[in-house]
């Protein structure tokens, strides 16, 4: 697209589903008209947690389908190695985009969670058929899990749910702008952008946090050994934002229901033997906190 000669490079994406198509273009729509300054109208938005959106609708010629028309996001994704600084501007990326959702609609709904019975079954056959080191801890640390499944499952689906989650939280979707007075060839260092709405769901303002941490487990040094969840904590009080009821236990219980599940999500995942030693901590060091 063009403004008094300058170009402004996009990126066209089809199809896209319900879900990604009413948050990219709720979120990033940006109107622009021959009547006012396009470029100025354009660069007053690039502060957005999300692209910007120049055209979009849900017809391609006679076919339903959805399509967007967004910036093209030239700078390089947050590399998987982050210190403290990047985290930080991810989580206050990830906060900005709490906000600017929960604007765009009041959070309703609820989201369904994963069967939590189910996958813990299969991960206790793992340990049962030694598919995976340390069975025997398994073993003992998913019996103890399952005993308190009720109480644990019944607390986490009665949790607050006041935000719009993205819900796919990890640094290859989280891809920088071209800096002010950069070009796409040297696109500087821009602010990070959160792409890839389609898993956004509402949900307690802890579980963006949550999903970042846990792909660190047994790597918490390359997110700079930061905290995710009492990081965005911090940020919300900054912002005024409430951080309603003792979010800790929340998190930690929630640890718990993830890591007993590690073992049965390795095909899915991908997991390594780190990051199944650091899940068996937690559920052994956290279960005894979250049991009432």
């Amino acid at each position: 697209m063009r403004n008094s000669q300058q170009p402004v490079p996009v990126l066209v994406k089809f199809p896209i589903g319900p879900v990604e198509y009413e948050w990219t273009t709720g979120l990033g729509c940006v109107t622009l008209c021959t009547a006012c300054d396009d470029e100025e109208k354009f660069a007053e938005a690039r502060d957005r947690a999300t692209p910007r959106v120049l055209a979009h609708g849900t017809q391609l010629g006679s076919y339903d389908m959805a399509w967007v028309v967004t910036e093209r996001l030239a700078g390089d994704h947050l590399p998987r190695h982050m210190n403290a600084a990047m985290v930080t501007e991810l989580m206050t990326r990830v906060l900005e985009f709490h906000q600017a959702a929960g604007k765009h609609k009041p959070v309703a709904g609820r989201y369904k969670s994963p069967d939590w019975s189910m996958l813990l079954e299969r991960a206790r056959h793992l340990s049962h058929e030694h598919a995976i080191a340390d069975f025997q801890q398994w073993s003992e640390a998913i019996r103890h899990v399952l005993k308190h499944l009720p109480s644990l499952q019944a607390r986490w689906e009665a949790r607050t749910i006041d935000t719009w989650c993205h819900g796919d939280l990890h640094v290859a979707n989280a891809l920088r702008r071209v800096a002010p007075g950069c070009t796409l060839a040297a696109p500087g260092d821009g602010p990070c952008v959160l792409i890839d709405l389609a898993l956004v769901h509402p949900g307690n303002w802890i579980e963006d946090a949550l999903y970042l941490e846990r792909q660190y487990w047994g790597h918490e040094e390359w997110i700079g050994h930061v905290k995710p969840v009492s990081l965005l904590a911090r940020l919300r009080r900054e912002a005024g934002l409430p951080t309603v009821g003792d979010y800790n236990e929340l998190a930690n219980l929630r640890r718990v229901l993830m890591g007993a599940c590690a073992p049965a999500l390795i095909a899915i995942e991908g997991s390594n033997q780190k990051y199944l030693k650091s899940a068996l901590r937690h559920v052994q060091e956290m279960l005894p906190m979250v049991v009432h």
